[in-house]
């Protein structure tokens, strides 16, 4: 019967404010905590106007929402551990909405070394939600503060037994994503630690989700400010784990290809013509989906030179040769068309003010 009472109150909420105003009043976690919990995850997951009233209803009690959910974790004592995994869920849902603030990862660090056993597959999900690229940029060479705290709480949680061995891989893999994101990459031992790590679990993932879920990408964007040619490195990496599915890529690469992008338009911009042949010459093999993104930003970010006749060397001996050089010949003519600059008025034309 509770569960009925729940559902109705979280298909009602979102016209009738009032109840998530008692809710906070109360503060029972067992009676409220779940249907706010389940309602919030069907407005994150429901894009479009349908969810507008159900967002206009986190987005005005959401930070007071979040408090409570911390106070959960981190004061109010909570006897419902279902409750309590709930309010966890809820939290990560809020700051993924944009309707609570993203803790700080010293806050997150303290959070984790409270969590046990069967919740750390929730923890983790939480944790990558207050870390996407959704909600949080990625880190300076300089890191951003708390991941020290943050990482050595998964580091001790893992060597402990309060990890399951069930979630011990998503935990390895959330503390290489957490480190490529937020690290600190000021001196060759911190860079080649990240490199180490995020090679380590690209090498171990089972599938595209898991080496994209690793952080490698993230990490690649960061060492193009200021080493290259580890970038390539990392992206070569990820090649070599992911190539051998034949000329036609599944569709699981083709995505991986996709969530490439960002990455490998940095490496076009970033990388000097030695790092970019290296990495050319590594991608001979596949994914066709990198090779063929790799080709296209070169295209459009190194016009000053023969990028044709480079992949015709590079690929001379490549099984994506003739598809790869098609892709790259259309590439070259519609980027042609593109300024690589924001077109300016000319002065005598100007609007005034621009």
């Amino acid at each position: 019967m509770a569960g009925v009472i729940q559902a109705a109150f979280a298909d009602h909420a979102p016209q009738a404010h009032r109840l998530v105003m008692e809710a906070l009043r109360a503060r029972v976690p067992t009676a409220d905590v779940p249907w706010l919990a389940a309602l919030a995850k069907r407005t994150v997951e429901q894009p479009g106007p349908a969810a507008a009233p159900a967002r206009a209803l986190f987005d005005r009690f959401g930070p007071d929402l979040a408090e409570w959910c911390a106070g959960l974790w981190d004061g109010t004592p909570c006897p419902d551990p279902n409750a309590r995994t709930a309010a966890l869920r809820l939290w990560g849902d809020l700051v993924r909405m944009g309707a609570a603030d993203r803790p700080p990862l010293a806050v997150q660090a303290r959070l984790a070394s409270t969590v046990r056993n069967r919740r750390w597959s929730t923890a983790c999900t939480v944790l990558r939600h207050w870390n996407g690229h959704e909600v949080s940029s990625v880190a300076a060479v300089g890191g951003e503060p708390g991941w020290e705290e943050l990482d050595a709480a998964l580091g001790s949680a893992l060597a402990s037994a309060a990890v399951p061995e069930a979630s011990a891989g998503e935990v390895a893999l959330l503390r290489s994503f957490l480190r490529c994101r937020f690290a600190p990459l000021g001196t060759r031992e911190e860079v080649a630690a990240a490199v180490d790590t995020v090679a380590g679990q690209v090498r171990l993932s089972a599938d595209t989700a898991a080496i994209h879920d690793s952080g490698a990408g993230f990490l690649t964007e960061r060492l193009c400010e200021f080493d290259p040619g580890r970038a390539v490195g990392v992206a070569l990496e990820v090649a070599r784990r992911t190539a051998g599915s034949g000329l036609a890529d599944p569709h699981h690469v083709t995505r991986l290809g996709w969530k490439w992008q960002k990455p490998l338009t940095r490496l076009a911009a970033t990388a000097d013509r030695k790092d970019w042949l290296r990495l050319i010459g590594g991608l001979a093999d596949g994914p066709q989906a990198m090779l063929q993104k790799a080709l296209d930003t070169a295209a459009a970010r190194r016009r000053e030179e023969d990028v044709r006749a480079d992949a015709a060397r590079e690929l001379a001996a490549s099984p994506y040769r003739d598809v790869a050089m098609a892709g790259l010949r259309d590439a070259a003519v519609r980027h042609r068309r593109t300024p690589l600059e924001e077109r300016l008025w000319p002065a005598v034309l100007r609007p005034a003010g621009a």
